[in-house]
């Protein structure tokens, strides 16, 4: 008798296989996991034949995993538990394969999962007749007593070798599955009768079957497969309900044994952590209480007090609470984790308990002999101790030595018992690789030092990396979460918060944050994620300071100006001969339509004019600091607007200067070979370029003491560039114009009015981040679904209901079905993705909550749709116009079917070219036809997407045009530009603006202040009366009120800054640009500009020509001009009669 006897009628095919891991159970756990492996891929196999299910991406070969996570397959999967136990019964069986230890109660449970499994299949999924019983369950008793010798447990090379033949019987397999057409039909009409006959049974059993699947067990396995992930023994006799005696078990305080839920012990027999686990649906937090009880009992009986962890199987939270602390320390808050702690992890976590105080540690002179980088080094090590925080900013100028002083961190850490490993993260190559090389020069053999971009396998004490490359290693598992005991994160930002704040929240470490960006100008978020308030840094180090104390020099900046560079180039005021040159130039090969003005922030993306340029290199040579008594220039860095415009300087030099012999002047950017091997040499003082020209590439991290110039080329509205960029120039450089004759200050050419930009605070600190077009096309399609489930959506018919709703679920969790749960990075949101992957929860309208649990898997940033991006972006085009057309958004669902029509056109130019083109005629001939208007269906528009979205790539890829020119371009005086160094407030510039808003709420009826939110200047006799009201109010002083005007001088500006437009100004002002010919990325455009406006109150007009408000690629740069022009007059005030 076997526990699989069912199966011999049932699924033939499975049962041998199925039989050997029941008889490997008791005398070989590794083959007992392999061979359930192997069952449940047969039985995936069986389950896709009976009920033809396409094969994922068409791929004949799919690995087991694709299959598993293929949504047309997962329509099978009702119960979400099925999943998690196909999966569990995977991942052990590629473990045994790999020669990992597979322990009895691991392969057990995979065999008890393997059954339940196939009950399941046979009972829903089987064309004969089979009565199973839904509560059978698996009968150890009935598994074989092997006599005699065990066998001798296999090697990792023959069990490879076995996952070997697995893999070629499989393909075999699955090359023999096309041949069996004729039966699988058989199959489905067998198939379709036994379902009617099946559906009171399901509807009977329901509740009975769900026992078969049982929480309690999955969640357990899941504990289980993750405790076993991160090194734990789960076959140790004391892991699992170990009895701890003396704490209270009732309410009364009565005494008595209680019984953990698992304990991990150390090497020395003390217990490190206490785990107490809850149901799924229930907040890990609710099992701290009876965690500390047992954490309690466990120190009385070892002295020991152990970590407290508390989990749900899926969210898990960890207290490293320091009870009884000879150091009187309270530990640390509990804290989420995303995967549970190695022995190793908690041994350092104990061990920290012990370390000396920061209070005095001793900080290295050899490192760091400022009195600022030790006072910063103080801050950190108070902060940690003292103030018992985990995180800590550094805000230090460019050139103050931010490396320095972070070695002097990690020395201070690791010489007191609080650090051993070191991870330093830097968003560059080259900025990893100049900081590894900096520790390896300063600790040689004290610390050994790792460059995980060139080594991933090796080990030491520090290592460096990028953002993207340790994402890639931590969803390998390469490092634990608590492996890392500080994290060192270089120029720390809103970018990096935006973007890889996954990273802070796997490894459970101290954080470090440096960054050169001015204290008030850090964004909110980057405070937030070093838990901190804004404007409050650990500790900061302003440039003002730095160069008032002798450690940076100053910039000294020089306005360098064209009536172009100004005004940009307009046709009536050229010459008759340059007008003629003009119309000649091929503009639009499509349209031949000339533009009549290039608007100043377009000139040197694509147009670049010869006397414009010239004029710029020839100031620099003519007034740029010099050294060899004159003779030469002094290093210099232009900062290009991008690789053409580059390239164009690089040969402007050249013929201006032909002397030079071409390696004067280097272009140095993403795009150079050797890239920096060339920035080793424009370092060296002896070696050639003198000159570097740069896009984006020299911005920051480059460290060569001997520049002496800089050229702004291009426009900054970035304040943390832009100060990284200055930073270039700040640092010191002795005798370089000889003996005693130091460098005193730098000098900054600017071309493109940054300086002016800078100094009278028209950028914005904050801004928005824009969404990633995945989670925008997630977004959408998730509000089409919201919209078609709406009551005031019977406009819709029922045909097109049925289809659409059931093509967008089906993306949907298909999205959600594809994620990778054993990715560290999926743990956060795994309560999310098992209730997002039950069938029955799209079954019916999506609640609150799994609307809510949908959105939040956006920040995951996963694509919901196969393909290419540029198949992905007709997605989004098409659920755009679905959703449109489903509200009644008639306007904007017109110039989305227009742009699709566009699209039609261009694909039909290629119709005889291209076959696979050519098999989508009929779809675009539909879209070219006048049926193609409003009144389409939505199933015929979502079979369009689905279709021709696979063949939207072929569509040829145009590139923005590139035009030389030489007009005569009429020159300005240059003239010295002062720049504001104090980056500094005495006033905490949030709580002012915030005093100001509140204030302004109450002020809201006045005319002035409805003025300045409808966008028009304010007069001298307006400033006068909202003073007054300020004054009257009690709240601002005299001084208060000069504050805000000096650092403010567009009052009205500051005011729209802070409260945002009127939503009715701005739709007046910009409805010119809404015409009935405006195309859908106008649309979109104008939009969002809208709402920037009415939430900002202002946007920089330079921002308009890129991301986000351009992703098209042909924009049409007049109207670009002409509406940034209309927001650069928003900006400064539209007077009030024009």
């Amino acid at each position: 008798m076997s526990n699989f006897d069912f199966l011999t009628v049932s699924i033939p095919e499975v049962h041998q296989n199925a039989l050997k891991a029941e008889s490997a159970l008791r005398i070989d756990a590794p083959m007992a996991a392999i061979y359930s492996r192997i069952t449940l891929e047969q039985l995936i196999d069986y389950l896709y034949r009976v009920r033809s299910i396409p094969l994922p991406y068409g791929k004949v070969d799919a690995t087991l995993n694709e299959r598993l996570r293929n949504p047309e397959f997962l329509r099978l999967i009702t119960v979400p538990a099925l999943t998690t136990k196909m999966h569990l019964i995977r991942r052990i069986g590629n473990d045994a394969a790999h020669g990992k230890r597979i322990t009895p109660q691991a392969a057990a449970q995979a065999v008890l999962d393997l059954h339940h499994l196939l009950i399941w299949a046979v009972r829903y999924h089987c064309p004969h007749e089979i009565n199973i019983d839904p509560r059978t369950v698996f009968d150890l008793a009935k598994v074989p007593h092997i006599q005699g010798t065990a066998p001798k447990p296999k090697t990792s090379k023959e069990l490879i070798q076995l996952a070997e033949e697995l893999e070629e019987t499989r393909k075999t397999h699955q090359a023999q599955l096309a041949q069996k057409d004729a039966e699988n039909k058989a199959l489905q009409e067998r198939l379709a009768q036994l379902e009617e006959r099946l559906k009171h049974t399901f509807t009977g059993t329901a509740s009975t079957d769900i026992r078969d699947y049982d929480e309690a067990q999955t969640r357990a396995a899941l504990i289980d497969y993750e405790l076993e992930a991160a090194g734990w023994d789960i076959a140790a006799k004391n892991l699992r309900e170990v009895p701890v005696p003396d704490i209270p078990i009732r309410k009364d305080g009565t005494l008595g044994t209680g019984s953990a839920d698992y304990v991990l012990w150390g090497v020395d027999g003390k217990p490190l952590a206490v785990i107490e686990a809850k149901r799924t649906k229930r907040d890990p937090s609710e099992g701290q209480y009876q965690a500390e009880l047992y954490a309690r009992g466990l120190y009385a009986h070892y002295g020991v007090y152990p970590v407290i962890i508390t989990t749900n199987g899926a969210d898990h939270t960890l207290w490293d609470k320091w009870e009884h602390n000879p150091n009187g320390k309270p530990g640390y808050p509990p804290r989420a984790i995303l995967a549970f702690p190695t022995r190793d992890d908690l041994e350092r976590m104990h061990a920290r308990r012990n370390a000396k105080s920061l209070k005095n540690a001793p900080i290295s002179e050899a490192l760091v002999d400022r009195p600022y980088q030790i006072r910063a080094v103080r801050a950190v090590g108070n902060a940690f101790d003292e103030e018992n925080r985990r995180r800590a900013l550094l805000v230090m100028a460019t050139g103050t030595g931010k490396t320095r002083t972070s070695m002097a961190i990690v020395k201070m850490l690791s010489d007191a018992g609080w650090v051993k490993n070191t991870l330093f993260l830097a968003d560059r190559i080259y900025l990893v690789t100049q900081a590894v090389n900096a520790f390896r020069g300063q600790f040689k053999t004290e610390l050994s030092v790792v460059n995980l971009l060139t080594d991933k396998n090796a080990s030491g004490r520090v290592y460096g990396c990028t953002y993207p490359t340790i994402m890639s290693l931590i969803d390998q598992r390469k490092f634990s979460p608590g492996f890392f005991d500080l994290i060192i994160v270089d120029e720390a930002h809103r970018s990096v918060y935006a973007k890889y704040r996954q990273i802070f929240e796997y490894f459970d470490s101290l954080v470090v944050g440096l960054t050169a960006t001015p204290k008030d100008e850090v964004d909110r978020d980057t405070y937030a994620l070093f838990e901190l308030n804004k404007g409050e840094p650990t500790d900061h180090y302003p440039l003002e300071t730095a160069v008032a104390e002798g450690y940076l020099v100053p910039p000294r900046g020089i306005s360098l100006g064209t009536e172009f560079l100004t005004e940009g180039i307009r046709y009536d005021s050229l010459t008759d001969e340059e007008k003629e040159k003009w119309d000649l130039i091929d503009w639009d090969e499509e349209t031949d339509e000339k533009p009549t003005h290039i608007e100043p922030q377009l000139l040197n993306t694509y147009l670049f004019n010869q006397q414009t340029v010239d004029h710029v290199i020839n100031e620099l040579m003519t007034r740029g600091h010099r050294v060899e008594n004159g003779n030469k220039l002094g290093k210099t860095i232009i900062f290009a607007h991008n690789q053409n415009h580059a390239q164009y300087l690089k040969a402007r030099f050249d013929a201006l200067y032909p002397h030079y012999g071409g390696s004067f002047a280097r272009v140095i950017t993403h795009s150079t070979e050797r890239a920096q091997a060339l920035i080793d040499d424009f370092s060296d003082p002896q070696k050639m370029p003198q000159v570097a020209i740069s896009v984006d590439m020299l911005d920051t991290g480059v460290d060569v003491p001997e520049v002496l110039n800089l050229v702004f080329f291009k426009a900054v509205r970035s304040y943390a560039k832009y100060w990284q960029m200055i930073g270039r120039g700040t640092r010191l450089c002795p005798d370089i114009f000889g003996p005693g004759a130091h460098k005193q200050d730098f000098l900054v050419f600017d071309c493109c009015r940054n300086i002016e930009f800078f100094n009278n605070e028209l950028a914005t600190a904050e801004g928005t981040i824009q969404k990633s077009q995945a989670a925008r096309t997630l977004e959408t399609t998730l509000a089409l679904l919201t919209a078609l489930d709406s009551p005031g959506n019977s406009q819709v018919a029922e045909a097109d209901y049925q289809v659409l709703r059931s093509a967008v679920v089906q993306q949907l969790r298909g999205f959600v079905c594809s994620l990778n749960t054993e990715s560290p990075f999926i743990r956060k949101h795994l309560t999310a993705v098992q209730a997002l992957s039950s069938e029955n929860v799209w079954s019916t309208k999506l609640d609150a909550q799994s609307q809510a649990h949908m959105l939040s898997l956006a920040e995951l940033g996963g694509n919901i749709g196969d393909g290419s991006p540029e198949a992905r972006t007709f997605d989004l085009t098409v659920r755009t116009l679905q959703l449109d057309l489903v509200e009644g958004n008639s306007a904007a669902a017109a110039k989305r079917l227009e742009r699709i029509r566009d699209i039609a056109v261009a694909l039909t130019e290629l119709i005889d070219r291209v076959p696979a083109i050519e098999k989508q005629k009929a779809h675009l001939d539909y879209v070219l036809s006048e049926a193609w208007n409003e009144q389409v269906s939505l199933a015929r528009l979502e079979a369009i997407r689905e279709d021709v979205r696979g063949i939207i790539h072929l569509l040829p890829k145009h590139e923005r045009k590139v035009f030389y020119t030489d007009f005569a371009d009429t020159t300005f005086e240059s003239v010295e530009a002062q720049i504001q160094t104090n980056t500094t407030s005495t006033v905490d510039p949030t709580e002012f603006e915030a005093k100001i808003a509140h204030r302004m709420r109450t002020l809201m009826g006045m005319a002035v202040v409805q003025k300045a939110r409808d966008g028009y200047a304010l007069t001298e006799e307006d400033e006068q009366e909202l003073d007054a009201a300020f004054v009257a109010s009690g709240e601002f002083t005299v001084t208060d009120i000069l504050t805000m005007h000096e650092s403010h001088p567009n009052l009205g500006l500051f005011l729209r800054s802070i409260m945002g437009m009127s939503l009715e100004a701005v739709q007046e002002h910009l409805k010119v640009f809404i015409q009935e010919d405006a195309t859908e990325e106008q649309i979109r455009l104008v939009t969002m500009l809208t709402d920037a406006l009415v939430k900002h109150g202002t946007v920089e007009p330079a921002s308009i020509f890129g991301e986000p408000y351009v992703d098209t690629r042909q924009p049409d740069y007049t109207w670009l001009g002409d509406i940034a022009a209309t927001v650069q007059a928003l900006n400064q005030g539209i007077p009030q009669n024009t």
